[in-house]
């Protein structure tokens, strides 16, 4: 990091392994139905606060310990927790009510059983700390804990939440305080940009053409959960042998989540690390799930998978460049921005109408999610910039005014794809190093800017290294070249015959290009001491290219 950046404070977690003994186990249970009972009674009285006052209002969890005694063998800190979430369940579905839903009473068989507490330091003793081995605890003491990794030197623990899974396996989450300086901002660069598309196939398609492919974890062990079902109906339900079946379904489903999770981890940190953007398309991936059906859609975990990978990126100081859900990224010809309504919801290859490319579904949505200046992908301003290029080239030198006109649309496409392909540095330091088409358009633009600075020496010399990087655009170049000349000899002309350019451009204004008068005038060796003038004052020099 250089040196003067800004600190902020970032939050990590550490998640440990929790081994409680039979009285520690005994009050996680009361801490985890205290929790619900507390945040029950709060949103009871809410609502009926509510209905009766039509205002809001939420009670602490100390007007409820008289009345029920047993919520004070519990961590006060987990009620007064519980009370923070409901107060912020409400801000949430006031703020934004189609995201969040209205907050709802618990229930013990679908809620997950899970506290938080925060760590109060008080000088040198805190309410939580953590030893080689342990996580201590208010009320619970020391809990043996194996730890995944150590938290750094001038970490500060804030909060931890303990959770117990389905298959009765206790959880620690450490959520620590990190000083950390403000990452630097990374600009997108083309070649460090990759574009990403949900699919239901492969996890994603790259813009290049490259797929995920993860395994179905699901799917690979639907035969044995079957299996375990098909067992299932066939115990008494409540019976040792019924309970242990369910713990070997539960741990089946635990183990599946814990290799999605574990791919989704590893993927989105090896993207983030490789690349200075991402191009992806934000779907909404339960509507896809409830029209395609099936468990294919939540199977993938790529929700998630975006999740990750956009904090993961923004610690890094790069960007999540996220396309609209409803821009028709599939339609879009990525090469010329042709627009295709009749695409076929089914047809995995289709053919552009309007410029003839075929696309691979998928691989085009991608291209296609890539940042649009004005609506324009990268891709279909690289088509558009060589199709300009090959029609300058069959252009004759003798039509100047098409030309000219060709050579202005021609600048202004080069200015946008140059700018956007490579970095600043590489086109001024290392311009020989770039390819012959693109060297000589950048070559014109340089001779371009030197024309408006007034240095034609500049122009003339960068429109010679043009015409050497990039024959296919000799006729431009030449013409360029001749116009240039032209204003360089008005630099060198005498105030009298500038003055008799003025007079002979005026007459011709007066008469029609085919009168006799203007033929016997032009065939005169006054014309021809002033015609370079003449033809340099009557058009720009870069076809009227806007500045």
């Amino acid at each position: 990091m250089a040196a003067g950046q800004e600190r902020t404070i970032q939050y990590n977690t550490i998640k440990v392994r929790l081994y409680p003994d039979q009285r520690q186990e005994e009050l996680f249970q009361k801490t985890f139905g205290c929790c619900r009972y507390i945040w029950n009674r709060m949103f009871a009285d809410h609502e009926e606060f509510y209905y009766a006052t039509d205002k809001h209002f939420i009670p602490t969890p100390a007007k409820y310990k008289n009345e029920a005694p047993f919520l004070k063998e519990v961590d006060n800190q987990a009620l007064t927790q519980e009370f923070q979430r409901l107060s912020q369940a409400f801000r949430n579905f006031f703020r934004n009510p189609s995201a969040f839903g209205y907050p709802r009473f618990k229930r013990k068989k679908d809620d997950r059983d899970s506290f938080s507490a925060c760590n109060h330091v008080m000088g040198n003793s805190a309410t939580i700390y953590i030893t080689r081995n342990a996580v201590r605890m208010t009320k619970a003491g020391l809990i043996r804990a194996k730890f995944p990794r150590r938290p750094r030197s001038g970490w500060r623990l804030t909060r931890v939440t303990v959770e117990r899974t389905k298959t009765g396996k206790y959880y620690g989450y450490l959520l620590f305080a990190c000083p950390a300086r403000q990452p630097e901002p990374v600009e997108p660069a083309a070649e460090e940009t990759i574009g990403l598309k949900y699919s239901v196939s492969h996890f994603y398609v790259t813009d290049d053409g490259l797929t995920a492919d993860p395994p179905r974890w699901l799917r690979r062990s639907q035969d044995k959960a079957a299996a375990i079902q098909r067992k299932l109906s066939r115990l008494q339900s409540g019976s040792k042998n019924y309970q242990e079946l369910v713990q070997r379904y539960r741990q089946l489903h635990e183990h599946i989540a814990n290799q999605r999770r574990d791919f989704l981890h590893k993927e989105s940190r090896r993207i983030a690390n490789a690349w200075g953007a991402v191009c992806i398309r934000g779907d909404d991936l339960k509507a896809i799930s409830e029209e395609l059906g099936g468990s294919s859609v939540r199977d993938t975990g790529f929700g998630m998978f975006r999740e990750l990978l956009r904090y993961k990126l923004e610690r890094q100081g790069k960007q999540m460049l996220e396309v609209d859900r409803f821009t028709p990224t599939t339609k879009v010809c990525s090469a010329c921005g042709c627009v295709n309504e009749t695409l076929d919801p089914d047809a995995r290859q289709w053919r552009c109408p309007m410029c003839g490319t075929i696309h691979d579904r998928d691989v085009n949505a991608a291209l296609a999610a890539w940042p649009r200046p004005q609506g324009e992908s990268l891709k279909a301003l690289q088509f558009r910039f060589e199709l300009t290029a090959a029609v300058l080239r069959g252009i004759p030198a003798e039509q100047a005014s098409l030309l000219m006109s060709l050579c202005g649309t021609f600048l202004r496409l080069a200015r946008d794809y140059l700018q956007r392909l490579y970095r600043r540095e590489t086109l001024e330091q290392e311009p020989e190093a770039l390819p012959g088409l693109h060297q000589g358009a950048w070559r014109l633009l340089c001779a371009q800017e030197a024309e408006q600075a007034g240095d034609w020496s500049g122009a003339v010399q960068a429109l010679r290294e043009a015409l050497k990087a990039a024959p296919a655009l000799k006729n431009v170049v030449e013409l360029l070249l001749r116009r240039v000349e032209q204003r360089r000899a008005e630099q060198t002309a005498s105030p009298e015959l500038l003055a008799l350019a003025e007079q002979v451009r005026g007459i011709l204004s007066r008469f029609p290009p085919d009168d006799p008068a203007v033929k016997e005038l032009k065939s005169s060796p006054v014309y021809q001491r002033v015609a370079p003038l003449i033809e340099g004052i009557e058009a720009p020099v870069f076809g009227g290219l806007p500045q």
